[in-house]
């Protein structure tokens, strides 16, 4: 029987919320366990969304007995045993704080959490659809239950989204869970990643290049190296962004632009590129510029040309300089021509600046 329900939303942040008990301790690690939405970890635990900064539809309810399992509507669903000891569930954001508590007439104790999940993957996009409505909605049923030695404690009976995908991929790979903690009543999605979106997850050949794009007394622009793959070749971009005779406000806002790259502050990195974000464009003899985009990850269709795929990789800041890297991937590799490499990047005053590079060595390479 349902005893209690809430309806409100949540503001993801980092692609995070946390459900836990009212009085939980949750200064800690999560992973999703291997379930690729939520970890099973106690009294609190992490929920992976797709919609990275923003709203996420949420339902919360207390039942006093096992709900039946409808996962026809859902693309995730996934049960986790879950310690109450307060009796309260609070839903919390990673910076926010508390957003919502919901009591559970039950009392406290073990209890088992169930979560449906849709939409999280037109979420990476946008998080809000044509009506402004969150377009990720998610579904929490908790009711009691004992812990039974030798049952996983965690149980998915559905798993077909690409966030999923992405996560049970990434932490196998990091060795970041064990899979004796979940038992799959489904076949998972699994994660890849189209040739013209990514390199792939092996390794490629780096050619140094050391090419000087920019040298003034605030920016230090570097095509480092170029990292040759069988599939196409990653570009190095490396960034040192100096305060210089800025004032506190405005190296505020050029070390936020140095150091988000192909992204731009405040601007959705699924979306495509900002008009003042960094670009790139390639070209060589018979093939127009090549300009740097924000592919989509679930872009399944070939291109009819190549690709020029703006990454984010990493900054460092350090009070009055902030060090940067950036990549582009290009799709397929090129031919053994001169390649022309133009850089632009409005927002830090760059005009597009053409360095060359030695597409011979590139294609000898691999």
């Amino acid at each position: 029987m349902l005893l209690n329900r809430l309806r409100t939303a949540v503001d993801a942040d980092h692609s995070q919320y946390l459900v836990a008990d009212h009085d939980a301790d949750i200064s800690r690690e999560f992973t999703t366990g291997g379930t690729g939405l939520i970890g099973p970890t106690g009294d609190a635990a992490v929920v992976y969304t797709g919609t990275a900064y923003g709203p996420v539809r949420l339902t919360v309810e207390a039942h006093d007995v096992p709900p039946a399992l409808d996962p026809e509507s859902w693309d995730e669903v996934v049960d986790v045993s879950f310690e109450l000891p307060s009796a309260r569930l609070a839903i919390r954001t990673l910076m926010s704080g508390p957003a919502a508590t919901v009591d559970i007439a039950s009392g406290g104790g073990a209890y088992w959490l169930r979560l449906h999940a849709r939409g999280r993957d037109d979420a990476r996009d946008d998080p809000k659809g044509e009506n402004d409505e969150p377009i990720e909605e998610h579904l929490i049923v908790v009711w009691p239950a004992d812990r039974i030695p030798g049952v996983p404690h965690a149980v998915v009976h559905k798993a077909t989204d690409r966030v999923g995908a992405y996560h049970r991929h990434e932490e196998t790979r990091r060795g970041g869970w064990t899979s004796s903690t979940a038992e799959f009543r489904t076949s998972p999605a699994r994660w890849s990643v189209p040739d013209w979106v990514r390199w792939p997850d092996e390794p490629g050949v780096q050619v140094p290049v050391d090419q000087a794009v920019l040298r003034s007394a605030r920016l230090d622009l570097t095509v480092t190296a170029v990292t040759v793959y069988r599939t196409g070749c990653l570009i190095l971009l490396n960034v040192h962004a100096r305060r210089s005779d800025l004032d506190l406000p405005g190296w505020k806002r050029f070390s936020d632009v140095a150091q988000h790259g192909f992204g731009f502050p405040g601007h959705s990195v699924r979306r495509p590129l900002h008009p003042d974000a960094l670009r790139l464009s390639i070209a060589w003899p018979g093939q127009p510029p090549v300009i740097s985009a924000k592919a989509r990850d679930t872009d399944s269709q070939q291109p009819d040309g190549p690709t020029l795929v703006g990454c984010w990789h990493g900054a460092t800041v350090m009070g009055d300089f902030v060090v940067a890297d950036h990549r582009a991937w290009l799709w397929p590799r090129p031919p053994a021509h001169s390649l022309q490499l133009t850089v632009q990047w409005p927002a830090l005053g760059v005009p597009p600046t053409t360095v060359t590079l030695d597409g011979g060595r590139i294609a000898a390479a691999y």
